[in-house]
């Protein structure tokens, strides 16, 4: 056969049936048609009788259950979903009922779309688009987006889309339908035209007098071919790949051209609704500004404190008190540090003692602090004088009022003065001289300015200020570093000797640079787990705002696909915009963690260190996490079938005729609606004669406007049924003859121009919005009930943690209330008695008789009945560790329990934030399946979440806050206890000493060895 007899379409036993649950609907029952390219062909039939159903089958955005389809020969069978997208965007322009534009891109932008999917270069496709747009005379409405357009207008743009990749054939469903009749004339002269230049035209409409402008009519009843008028005039078959061939050298590639659109598309889609972009971009921006700016900050703690580490140097320890209770700790004194200096592979010993003073100088009044100290000072701590000199040996050992000042200290003392040295200023009212001034330090590890201090010698410290010689610390020199382990030994050893027990503690350089290491990595890993909690809050808005986008764009996303979207390019499009999404939140993060991290070093006087890998890190896994939570819901509208795409938005979306179509009363019984249901559609098909389409249409009369109609009282149909689609895109049930006032009410509102119509019918409602109705308890417990299992569950923990809170609270509160008085009345009592016999027997009487204090008593006579044949020298360290353990275990005990209330504090928050996503989350998935923004689908979910973080707040604030509390009582509470051990021990020395005097009774048994001494 040659080819100018070779249908260009050519069905055969075409069948389409649909199931709904038990029932089957058969749209098409076996169509046999065949149309040759360069035909003008008008299908015709009544709503519901398989036309739209045909339409789609031609159109390759649905496919057959049975039967075979050949386009130009060659059998579309074997074309995957890609394939006959390829197809669709090279043969195929399409021209709907209800224009189905983007309502988001220009009429240039809407029109080139077919080309962008079809990679040609962007210049051709603004050149190509320009021209069509005014070859269809909207050369001056090129940038309006199509809300400023009129219907008719829409309806151009649209058919100048259709034409953008050659448009071989011209898919034209109803295209006058949702016109004034002036317009639905425009129009159809335009596909006359197309025809004649050699378009392969399909006309799909209910209308006779439409009909009658095509060549071929043919007309469908109940999913089969009723009549066809024969074939019209056709032209040459145009081979498979007609209009494929696109210009390509002055672009740039294709990848890079498609990235660029995309990148174009989804910066336009995220400013539609720049409120919600802020808040999904709130979580990302928090977790990357955090690791950026605490990173910052951590890195120059850390080096500061290392720095200050190593101009120490590594051959030292320091020892220090722990503790300033007198029962539980004694305090270092320079003999201790003396003693030390004498030991084996010690080189020297730098004795300390700080405290805060009052510095006075004329007007001036200032807070800070006192260092006494040695002259190895300087060598130590490489901190020497920038301005005068540092005391001398001699000044040590005369205790000379002299003193270095920080250079904080010294700017505010002395004003305008270079160098203070010479002059003099009081220290807590005693008078000093200034020797000079401290060379400038900046800040410590912690932030503290460390130059607002003075140093002076250990004596004068000791004996003009602060009346004592108790030292802060003693560091250590050691001479042989591989001998460090048996020199702190020997300390140790000295120290617990000379003291009688172990209060104090020795650090060297090694474990001080671990424990910062240590420090760093706590910190890190918390800043991190932070990081990581709000990047996967902002990942969970990413996908969420993806799912509520995928939704709100199911019509764009019916629209791409059908002229031709590949799956690649849909799923590459939502894809690119969470990117995109996600790369905004981290630059814009970064860009705050930076100018955090300048606010800290400039107000603060911090040490900051950004870290580049850290910046590029936190942004790469910003966008990792972007594209990691956007990719379910661009593969989910990838997956889109173009035809259920098509037939939510012909139910879901309002009509665009009624914008701008004609006054309700004058739409005809028998045009179509949009927002009629499919139900009441086919029950009023069922129940009417269809019409007789006229043998030839008047040349004087215009074919009549399609006006929506008023919505249907039956409610809505079911937006996942394709036959629903079918009735609702504009086939509507031919019903009675109207009556001749209704006919002269349709004739004469037909007529009148767009401009002034009436106003339009309201839209029908949305899927499922008068199902979806708003909570009728908005009460805590009406949203626990409304809650699912997840959010229950997350509210019954958070609930069952406030209440272990305040049960903890109230047992352990009026535990270490009663515990607490307890304590002080013995302790009252202790301190009243002459001896510890007497303050047994007062504390044996009454309420008192129990508790720590007794047990303590107790443990300290019996550590006198077993030191019986011990010497009384060791006594008082043996019942100090005997009486610290007492003591140990009764603040075990009453603090049992509370360390669960930090866990509460701590966990719950992010308890309650987990509750709050997944209650969101379910407010999107529920916009997402009802395919609406209705406040009814998304108070549910909100008041969930709202409902959880209050819950999360509610048992974290006061778990907190007690555990505070407790903290501060557990404290007051022990300090009681070591004030009772130190009354204890001191009755059990003055005992000791006037039994051996024979000045008392033998209280406390005496060793046998000094009784045989004496």
């Amino acid at each position: 056969m040659s080819a100018l007899h070779v249908p260009l379409i050519e069905l055969k036993g075409i069948c389409r049936s649909y199931r709904s649950g038990d029932v089957i609907t058969r749209a098409l029952r076996g169509v046999d048609l065949s149309i040759h390219a360069g035909e003008f062909v008008a299908i015709v039939g009544a709503s519901g009788s398989g036309k739209s159903t045909l339409m789609n089958v031609i159109g390759l955005i649905d496919r057959p259950t049975r039967g075979t389809y050949r386009f130009a020969g060659q059998d579309v069978a074997g074309l995957d979903r890609d394939g006959l997208a390829s197809l669709r965007r090279n043969s195929f322009g399409f021209i709907f009922q209800q224009y189905h534009l983007i309502p988001t891109v220009s009429a240039l932008g809407n029109v080139e779309m077919p080309a962008v999917h079809a990679g040609a270069p962007r210049a051709y496709r603004h050149r190509r688009a320009a021209a069509l747009l005014a070859r269809l005379g909207l050369a001056s409405r090129m940038v309006n987006r199509p809300s400023q357009l009129s219907g008719g207008q829409q309806q151009r743009v649209s058919i100048a889309r259709a034409l953008m990749n050659g448009g071989a054939v011209i898919l034209a469903d109803e295209p006058t339908g949702a016109l004034d009749s002036k317009s639905g004339v425009e129009v159809l002269a335009i596909l006359k035209e197309l025809s004649a230049a050699g378009h392969t035209v399909i006309l799909i409409t209910h209308d006779p007098k439409v009909a009658a402008a095509a060549e071929r009519i043919i007309r469908i009843e109940d999913g089969l071919i009723a009549s066809d008028s024969g074939c019209g005039v056709h032209a040459v078959l145009p081979s498979f790949a007609a209009n494929t061939a696109r210009p390509g050298n002055d672009a740039a590639p294709a990848f890079w051209g498609w990235l660029e659109e995309a990148v174009r598309s989804a910066f336009a889609a995220l400013a539609v609704n720049p409120a919600r972009t802020a808040l999904t971009l709130s979580g990302i921006v928090i977790g990357v500004a955090s690791v950026v700016a605490m990173m910052a900050i951590g890195r120059g703690a850390q080096v500061s404190y290392m720095e200050q580490a190593s101009a120490i140097g590594t051959n030292w320890v320091v020892v220090g008190r722990v503790g300033e209770s007198a029962a539980t700790s004694l305090p270092l004194t320079p003999a201790d540090a003396e003693a030390i200096k004498d030991l084996d592979n010690v080189s020297g010993s730098m004795p300390a003692m700080w405290e805060m003073a009052t510095f006075q100088r004329g007007n001036v009044s200032l807070s800070a602090e006192v260092i006494g100290t040695t002259a190895e000072f300087r060598t130590v701590h490489n901190w020497n004088a920038a301005k005068g000199a540092f005391f001398t040996r001699e000044d040590e050992l005369s205790g000379s009022a002299v003193m270095l000042l920080g250079s904080t200290v010294a700017l505010k003392l002395f004003p305008g003065i270079a160098d203070p040295s010479g002059r003099s200023a009081l220290v807590n009212n005693v008078p000093f001289l200034v020797t000079g001034v401290l060379e400038d330090k900046g800040l410590s590890a912690r932030g503290t300015d460390r130059n607002n201090n003075m140093v002076m010698p250990l004596r004068t410290a000791a004996t003009r200020l602060f009346g004592k010689d108790d030292l802060s610390e003693i560091v250590v020199s050691i001479a042989d570093m591989s001998r460090l382990r048996e020199t702190k030994d020997a300390i140790k050893t000295l120290l617990i000797r000379r003291h009688g027990r172990e209060d104090f503690y020795i650090h060297d350089a090694a474990s001080a640079f671990q424990k910062a290491e240590d420090e760093r990595r706590s910190s890190n890993l918390l800043l991190g787990a932070i990081a990581a909690i709000s990047m996967l809050v902002g990942g969970i808005g990413i996908m969420n705002i993806m799912l509520i986008t995928v939704a709100e764009r199911t019509r764009e996303i019916g629209v791409r696909a059908a002229i031709g979207a590949r799956t690649a390019d849909i799923l590459g499009q939502f894809l690119t915009e969470a990117i995109v999404l996600s790369a905004i939140g981290g630059v814009v993060g970064l860009l705050l963690g930076v100018l955090i991290g300048i606010a800290a070093a400039t107000l603060f006087g911090m040490t900051v260190i950004f870290s580049i890998t850290a910046a590029v890190g936190a942004v790469a896994g910003a966008v990792v996490m972007g594209t990691l939570f956007g990719f379910m819901p661009a593969f989910r509208g990838a997956r889109l079938d173009p035809v259920v795409a098509l037939a939510v938005l012909a139910i879901a979306a309002p009509a665009a005729a009624q914008q701008h179509g004609s006054h309700p009363a004058a739409a005809s019984p028998a045009q179509p609606s949009s927002s009629v249901p499919a139900s009441s559609q086919a029950t009023s098909s069922q129940a009417s004669t269809p019409a007789q389409p006229s043998a030839k249409p008047s040349s004087a009369s215009p074919p009549t406007s399609v006006a929506p109609a008023v919505p249907s009282a039956s409610g809505p149909a079911s937006a996942t049924s394709p036959p629903a689609a079918e009735a609702a895109s504009g086939e509507a049930s031919p019903s009675s003859p109207p009556s001749s006032d209704a006919a002269a009410a349709t004739s004469s509102d037909a007529a009148a121009p767009l401009d002034q119509s009436a106003p339009a019918a309201a839209p029908s409602p949305a899927p499922n919005a008068s199902s979806s109705t708003l909570p009728q308890d908005l009460s805590p417990w009406g949203m626990f009930m409304q809650a699912d299992i997840i959010v229950k569950a997350v509210m019954i923990g958070l609930a069952f943690a406030s209440l272990v809170t305040w049960t903890i609270w109230l047992a352990r509160g009026v535990e270490l209330a009663a515990s607490r008085r307890r304590a002080q009345s013995c302790l009252r009592k202790l301190e009243r008695a002459g001896t510890l016999a007497a303050a047994r027997a007062e504390i044996a009487e009454g309420w008192t008789g129990k508790g720590p204090v007794s047990d303590l008593m107790e443990a300290a006579e019996n550590e006198c009945r077993r030191s019986n044949d011990l010497s009384s020298e060791g006594i008082k360290e043996r019942l100090a560790i005997a009486l610290s353990r007492i003591e140990a275990k009764a603040g075990r005990d009453i603090a049992r329990g509370t360390g669960l209330l930090a866990t509460i504090g701590a966990t719950a928050p992010f308890v309650g934030l987990f509750g709050t996503v997944w209650g969101i989350m379910n407010a999107f998935i529920g916009i997402s399946h009802s395919k609406t923004t209705n406040l009814a689908v998304v108070a549910p979910g909100i008041a969930e979440a709202l409902l959880a973080t209050a819950l999360g707040l509610v048992a974290a604030i006061p778990a907190v806050i007690i555990y505070n509390v407790f903290a501060r009582a557990l404290s007051s509470y022990r300090a009681l206890l070591s004030d009772a051990s130190g009354e204890i021990i001191q009755h059990i020395s003055r005992d000791l000493e006037r039994q051996e005097r024979g000045l008392g009774p033998s209280v406390v048994p005496l060793s046998r060895g000094r009784s045989a001494a004496e």
